[in-house]
């Protein structure tokens, strides 16, 4: 939203759709960083804007590396899984 809103109303349509797709919100947040890079890399000037998404990426995948493995190992909670526990919770009482 920052460097353009119509390229973050894409980004957050994307990052809404792939989750949904995959059932797993982190693959929706690194396909949104990574549109973001590919955005900075054709459609803006400058090296600092693609050096920030870089970083930005980089760091997600820092952050997140213990849910890759939990992806790769099958153990990462789906997010259906984790809306019906909510559901579930708030309709016992």
């Amino acid at each position: 939203f920052a460097l353009d809103w119509k390229m973050g109303l894409v980004g957050l349509t994307l990052l809404i759709v792939t989750t949904l797709m995959t059932d797993y919100l982190l693959v929706g947040v690194l396909f949104l960083y990574l549109t973001f890079t590919g955005y900075t890399l054709w459609l803006t000037e400058g090296f600092v804007p693609l050096l920030v998404a870089i970083t930005l990426f980089t760091l997600a995948m820092w952050e997140h590396k213990e849910n890759i493995v939990r992806i790769k190992g099958g153990t990462e909670p789906r997010i259906s899984k984790v809306l019906k526990k909510k559901k579930g919770a708030t309709t016992q009482r």
